[in-house]
């Protein structure tokens, strides 16, 4: 599988895990807040229920009590006081008077031909009353309704008492019941999943969210418990918040693939630009500053993304080596540097090219014989090749001068790039022994148009001739910093955008110092 697939798979996985992650996390969101607000349609609906229940029961009780007194059972007065009652209550279809042991009459259908007896089954309500639960009217059988009396008084329920407390949808029911576990009343059917063994069933069914709950009163008020049980379809709530989830998902994974296209994606794209050579080489010039001729180039990796653009060295370089590629990339790169400049290389005329490279290539034992090898079969000389290590650098060797020995006694030159930017700089020199050192940019950005002097460039220039070691200054850019320098050190090789900028192989040369410039002619060759 290649790494344009696999960077292309794992984009698509930022994308896509973050997507499902919240779509699911949100959809539990969903399916509890539909649980929670399940949860509280129970708890009002069996608070309701109670309260109602409770109405009732007090209603009921307080016409037992008030009728309960003795008077004529069923005379016109005793009629007239039960027709009363019925009409001032809010939860009473009828009220019969009980004689003998059987109801005798009742308000709404006067004196009953026969007397009734009530059944025996019954439930205690509280103190001497009792309920019967769905009992049908012995005058009217059509209309049932439950019971509550004691020995003087029955009271029955108005069809309308729970009416409005009754859930019409299917999805609730309630009942209410005695402590002992007595049904007094139900309401509804209680709800259950219909069973579907299809997979589409089985994925509805996880969907559908069932709560109970009951509740009853305090001791010493009426015997009486209510029960709810509710059940509800969560599949609108879970994907309605899903897809939200969803959403927010696709942009977080958006925002991840950009980051990540933006540093790993690059990463990978740099990889392949490597195994595709991808990469260009620049050449800077490196001119003499006492002749002005250009004695050499410093070659420079230069890299231009097909999307993005250029992307500067100090942000790619630092990749290569983390990623596994720094050997790779350092033989990619000088191959292709000795290949540009091979005549210039192997002409009469003094040039040499320099090359960086991490401290790790000179740590490699592989390194060094590739170096030679490359010279060798292109007929290069190794004093020609310039080996550049940052002053900075960090060996895991204990010693790094044998490393550099060892390219030293090959015949290549060893130089000491951005000298001046560690804290170890004379030690270095004097430690390592390398041919020369690059004086770091630091130095000369102090030099100004005035004619001033800096006495730390002069210590450091005045230092490299003791030394004895070839000095290269970098970041040359104006008239004034060249003849600075080239007063002090006329053998010094000046490098920077004075000389001209990094170019093609085929551009290299071309670019000559415009007469007003330093003094002597130059020829087709100069900087």
């Amino acid at each position: 599988m290649t790494t344009g697939h696999l960077s292309s798979r794992f984009g698509a996985l930022l994308i896509l895990v973050p997507t499902l992650t919240l779509a699911t996390f949100f959809g539990a969101i969903g399916y509890s807040l539909k649980a929670s607000l399940l949860d509280d349609a129970i708890d009002h609906h069996n608070v309701h229920l109670l309260q109602r229940s409770l109405a009732i029961a007090n209603e009921q009780a307080a016409i037992i009590d008030e009728l309960s007194a003795p008077a004529v059972a069923c005379s016109a007065e005793d009629l007239a006081l039960m027709r009363e009652r019925v009409f001032q209550s809010k939860y009473v279809g009828d009220i019969a008077r009980i004689s003998d042991g059987a109801i005798q009459c009742s308000a709404v259908w006067g004196e009953w031909g026969e007397p009734y007896v009530l059944p025996a089954e019954r439930t205690p309500m509280h103190q001497d009353i009792f309920v019967w639960r769905k009992l049908a009217n012995p005058v009217h059988p059509a209309l049932i309704a439950d019971v509550a009396a004691n020995d003087r008084v029955a009271v029955f329920n108005g069809p309308n008492a729970f009416v409005d407390v009754e859930d019409h949808t299917g999805h609730l029911w309630g009942r209410t019941y005695s402590r002992d576990g007595s049904v007094i009343q139900e309401f509804g059917a209680s709800p259950s999943p219909e069973v579907d063994t299809s997979i589409f069933g089985k994925i509805t069914s996880a969907f559908l969210i069932v709560r109970s709950g009951s509740t009853c009163l305090s001791p010493g008020q009426p015997d009486i418990c209510v029960a709810s049980t509710a059940l509800v379809d969560a599949r609108v709530m879970v994907l309605a918040i899903g897809l939200v989830g969803g959403l927010v998902g696709v942009a977080c994974g958006v925002a991840l693939f950009l980051s990540w296209r933006g540093a790993n994606g690059l990463r990978v794209s740099l990889a392949k630009a490597i195994r595709r050579e991808k990469i260009q080489v620049r050449y800077q010039p490196l001119c003499a500053l006492e002749t002005g001729e250009m004695v050499g180039a410093e070659a420079l990796a230069r890299w231009t993304h097909d999307e993005v653009g250029p992307i500067p060295p100090d942000t790619f370089i630092p990749w290569v080596e983390s990623m596994g590629l720094r050997r790779a990339f350092t033989q990619y790169i000088i191959r292709n540097a000795i290949d540009g400049v091979k005549d210039r290389l192997t002409g009469a005329r003094p040039f040499y090219l320099s090359v960086n490279v991490f401290p790790a290539d000179l740590e490699d034992e592989s390194f060094l014989d590739f170096l030679v090898a490359c010279v060798k079969e292109r007929g290069v000389a190794p004093k020609r090749i310039v080996v550049e290590v940052t002053e900075s650098a960090k060996f895991s060797s204990a010693s790094p001068a044998e490393l550099i020995s060892r390219f030293r006694v090959a015949g290549f030159n060893v130089f000491l790039d951005d000298f001046g930017v560690g804290y170890s700089n004379l030690g270095n020199v004097l430690q390592w022994d390398v041919s020369g050192i690059k004086l770091d940019r630091i130095f000369i950005q102090s030099i100004g148009d005035a004619p001033n002097t800096n006495p730390v460039l002069d210590q450091v220039i005045e230092m490299a001739k003791q030394l004895n070691v070839e000095l290269v200054v970098e970041g040359l850019e104006t008239r004034r910093q060249v003849d600075y320098i080239r007063e002090r050190a006329p053998l010094a090789i000046g490098q920077g955008w004075f000389f001209g900028r990094p170019v093609s192989a085929d551009e290299l040369g071309k670019g000559a110092i415009k007469p007003d410039e330093p003094t002597q002619a130059r020829s087709a060759s100069a900087c």
